[in-house]
């Protein structure tokens, strides 16, 4: 336009081009005429891409609120079940084992059925605990991201039957909570999706501190898949941790073979970890990078 524009006025001036008329004034309006009509294109490009760009920002605000009205909701459930469900099943696992020692003189039968119905309810305690953890964990809230991503390794370990090695090098204990919070999610789906899909028995996790950055991987050595089959969509579970990391100025990145297995990599930088202190110490706004 400003090339178009700059020989447009040149050739007005000297009289040459399109703009060649007997009044001046017929010169001025012409060329005017004439940039109106060529930048017109332009400007309903621009407010195309403006109108685009804040529809973005529209779904991205939107995708953070649903992912925080979940994180509420997982919250909410997991103090419910542990505090209610998980409380009544223990004092009825308490009263049935009462039962069962004041029936030892009884027959044999009852007596050892009253010891089966007590381990049923103690099983099925344990379950709700650990389903009351995966949804919200005290161990992350309490005592950081290493501790609670090593105790979700070690559970998911002894209920699912794979072996979970988890190392971590030079991780701060000042992790932000949803930093700590995405990448604990992460590691969880990461470690699903090992169950579901790969068919190996393990899976290493490692988180380090990279760059200025959190660096966690989650790879396996089982079927993997092929990354350039149009027929294989990403899941629902990646398309989170896409958008989990992206929330926190994050990335992402995924690679796999078939028959090769899977890795997944996410960095954090930890400036977004520092704005979040500065934040809550109310020094400087807490600013995330794009």
């Amino acid at each position: 336009m400003i090339v178009v524009a700059f020989f447009s006025i040149w050739g007005a001036v000297h009289g040459r081009g399109p703009f060649i008329a007997a009044d001046p004034l017929q010169h001025v309006l012409s060329l005017q005429v004439f940039l109106l009509l060529a930048a017109a294109p332009f400007m309903v490009l621009a407010a195309v891409v403006e109108e685009r760009k804040q529809t973005e920002e529209a779904l991205r605000d939107l995708s953070g609120r649903l992912i925080h009205s979940q994180e509420e909701e997982r919250c909410r459930l997991a103090r419910e079940l542990h505090d209610d469900f998980n409380q009544r099943l223990a004092l009825l696992a308490v009263e049935l084992e009462r039962a069962a020692e004041a029936m030892t003189h009884s027959s044999g039968g009852t007596s050892n059925k009253m010891h089966d119905l007590w381990n049923e309810a103690c099983e099925i305690g344990a379950d709700l605990h650990s389903l009351s953890h995966q949804l919200h964990s005290s161990t992350l809230e309490s005592l950081g991201l290493v501790p609670g991503i090593s105790s979700f390794c070690n559970e998911f370990s002894e209920h699912q039957g794979i072996e979970v090695s988890f190392a971590h090098d030079d991780i701060p204990r000042s992790i932000a909570p949803d930093v700590a919070l995405c990448l604990f999610r992460i590691v969880q789906e990461a470690l699903r999706n090992v169950k579901r899909h790969s068919s190996c028995s393990s899976a290493p996790v490692r988180l380090e501190s990279v760059n200025s950055a959190v660096h966690l991987r989650v790879s396996d050595e089982g079927v993997g898949f092929d990354e350039n089959d149009p027929s294989r969509h990403a899941g629902l579970g990646i398309r989170s941790m896409e958008e989990r990391l992206r929330l926190v100025g994050g990335r992402f990145e995924i690679r796999t073979r078939p028959m090769e297995g899977t890795q997944i990599d996410a960095w954090v930088p930890l400036k977004s970890t520092l704005a979040e202190r500065n934040r809550e110490a109310g020094s400087v706004p807490a600013r995330l990078p794009g």
